[in-house]
């Protein structure tokens, strides 16, 4: 131990005496300076207390103070050395730390390095995105299968609700295997099969026909397949064309004019391509690109071609100011020597708004949501919430005329939940789906239903799906006493027929009478209208001819006279190549008057047996000094009616 320390700890001790005579504190002198000299230097206490006991109160300051000078001024020298020490290394770690810290931002915020970072970040993103499109399995067989049930309220489909439709369908490379069953009220209406392979098309069914039928096919059961392995390979090139596209541009980019300037807690990245830089710019890119083998056969495949032009590439500049030390990016601007191509800007409320030609898109990010606005044009708007802490996407597309409603949720592992309401403004339409997804090894499950509403009728399913990918091969099948299809005589087709129909019968009780007989009714009335169009038409072209031989029979002479001809003689003269023994009836025209003087009108009356007919439809105009009259209106299905005896006989003939 030093003098000086020495001294220190003499003086200590004198102290501990002070403090035992005034009664503040009890301390064992000789114990206490025996630990005192124990006491290592470095566990001595800061200046101002004592050594191995507690701080002195202000009492015992009292007594210090009372000490004699030369004791205080070696005290307060010490104290002063040591404070002057603790100072030094204070601003010394302080200067290490702003060393460090300039060199870790002259480090980490470089426009080179957040380049490189930037496209490994891109090619990441893209990855994970095409691999969650790969459509393709180490398997060959596929299968579905799954359940649809019917829900409408439409009348005459009611009875559809208590039906089921089952399917089970299996392909691979050479067979595709669909049996399906209809259910109504428990019980099968309807089971069969479709089979098909490389020659063959079958239809089993005991419920159709007692024999399977089949028909010779030249078909490759593997396209289906064959084309999923292809969209697979497309995305494949897809993947690697963007990638590899970015990567090179990011290269040559390094070609350019790069420069890092630190402007307080921000850092701005630029990238300039002018004239003095721009042939080595497309020179790197266009060598990268030549030399890449699996670019040049991904451009082949999808005709398209990725080259540079120094004549035709703009000068361009891109921008990038991100924050210190978060590195998130506050600004960013492409722009060439015509165009701002693209510009991002953090505004003052937390939103970050990208603008590109009249594009404006604002992203919002609160917590763990991101909301991204996006004002199309001037009638529709896309606005769009992600959660990133559960998964959940909410959005919406609106427009003048209608709106998309969706979202999506995970609701528990590999599992989600899908909604999507279309609503027409227009119309009283609505569209729903509401689908569940379950992602296994190997297999996908899924349920939901589909609901279409319009004008208060709907009409909709429950579904059940499952996809699984099998080791197996579908199983090859043969059909014994299969008939050729082409082979049917007119009995067995009937046979076929008649049980078709009653199956739906059974499925739809009211199908004939809502559904076939309305149909069939307007397609009737249809041809009618056509038909009595036409015999006005000849009625046209008789009272032209006619008149050109004898005005007295020809087209009437003064307004407001009327003249009649019947469908017979129109027949007969062959004006009309109708049936006789079909069709009867008349056409009259009458003169126009006043303002209509030189128009001429026209009503038909038509039967067609005793099944349709058609009363004083059409009231067509005609004008006289056209060398061939024209038909301003036309007879419509809707003229069409119900033959009623009653009504017709009267005007059968002409009066």
């Amino acid at each position: 131990m030093n003098e000086e320390n020495k001294t220190n700890l003499e003086n200590t001790s004198n102290n501990n005496e002070v403090l035992s005579n005034g009664g503040v504190s009890e301390v064992d002198h000789n114990q206490n300076d025996d630990n005192i000299n124990n006491i290592p230097l470095n566990e001595m206490e800061a200046p101002g207390t004592t050594l191995g006991v507690n701080p002195p109160s202000e009492n015992v300051e009292v007594n210090l103070n009372n000490n004699s000078s030369g004791d205080n001024s070696l005290n307060q020298k010490n104290n002063k050395k040591k404070i002057i020490i603790i100072v030094s290394v204070v601003v010394g770690v302080i200067i290490l730390a702003i060393i460090a810290m300039f060199v870790y931002i002259k480090v980490v915020f470089d426009a080179g390095k957040y380049l490189d970072e930037k496209i490994n970040e891109f090619t990441t993103n893209v990855n994970e995105t095409f691999a969650s499109l790969n459509l393709s399995n180490e398997n060959q067989t596929y299968r579905y299968s799954g359940s649809l049930t019917p829900n409408t309220n439409i009348e005459g489909l009611t009875s559809i609700n208590d039906a089921t439709f089952n399917f089970d369908l299996m392909y691979d490379a050479n067979i595709l295997d669909l049996n399906f069953d209809i259910m109504k009220n428990s019980e099968s209406i309807f089971d069969g099969e479709l089979y098909l392979d490389s020659n063959r098309f079958y239809i089993n069914s005991a419920d159709l026909y007692p024999s399977p039928i089949y028909a010779e096919v030249d078909a490759n059961v593997g396209d289906v397949q064959a084309s999923v392995e292809e969209l697979t390979r497309v995305f494949g090139q897809l993947n690697y064309l963007v990638i590899n596209f970015v990567d090179y541009f990011g290269e040559a980019l390094k070609e350019a004019e790069v420069n890092t300037k630190i402007n307080g807690l921000t850092a701005s990245y630029t990238y300039v391509v002018n004239d003095e830089n721009k042939e080595a710019f497309v020179s790197k890119f266009n060598e990268l690109v030549e030399n890449d083998a699996q670019f040049q056969e991904a451009i082949n495949a999808l005709n398209a071609e990725v080259v540079m032009d120094t004549d035709t590439l703009e000068n361009f500049a891109i921008e990038v100011v991100v924050k210190i030390p978060s590195s998130d990016v506050k600004s960013f601007n492409f722009v060439t020597e015509e165009d701002n191509i693209i510009q991002g800007e953090e505004l003052d409320n937390g939103v970050f708004r990208v603008t590109f030609e009249d594009a404006v898109i604002d992203i919002t990010t609160n917590d763990n949501d991101t909301n991204i606005t996006w004002q199309i044009d001037d009638s529709t708007n896309l606005d769009v919430t992600y959660n990133s802490e559960n998964g959940t996407i909410n959005g919406s597309i609106t427009s003048d005329t209608s709106k998309l409603d969706m979202n999506m949720a995970s609701v528990g592992d590999n599992e989600y939940s899908y909604n999507i309401i279309l609503n027409d403004t227009t119309q009283d339409v609505n569209a729903e789906v509401n689908l569940t997804i379950k992602d296994e090894d190997n297999k996908m499950t899924g349920s939901g239903d589909i609901t279409i509403e319009a004008n208060s009728e709907n009409l909709g399913f429950d579904f059940t799906l499952t996809v699984e990918y099998l080791s197996d091969p579908v199983e090859e099948k043969t059909f014994s006493g299969a008939v050729l299809a082409d082979t049917l005589t007119d009995e067995q087709t009937e046979t076929i027929s008649n049980n078709l129909s009653n199956i739906l019968t059974i499925l739809i009780p009211d199908l004939e009478e809502y559904f076939l007989l309305p149909q069939l009714n307007e397609a009737r009335g249809n041809t009618l209208a056509l038909e009595a169009n036409s015999v006005i038409t000849s009625a046209q072209a008789y009272y032209l001819s006619a008149g050109l031989m004898n005005d007295n029979i020809g087209f009437p002479s003064n307004p407001g006279e009327t003249r009649c001809i019947t469908v017979a003689e129109l027949i007969n003269g062959g004006y009309s190549d109708l049936d006789p023994n079909e069709y009867s009836g008349k056409v009259v025209v009458k003169k126009g008057t006043s303002f209509y003087e030189n128009q001429y009108f026209y009503s038909v009356y038509l039967q067609k047996g005793n099944e349709l007919m058609v009363i004083g439809a059409g009231s067509n105009v005609s004008d006289i000094y056209l060398e061939t009259p024209t038909q301003n209106m036309e007879v419509t299905s809707s003229d069409v009616i119900e033959y009623d005896p009653t009504i017709f006989n009267q005007y059968m003939i002409c009066s």
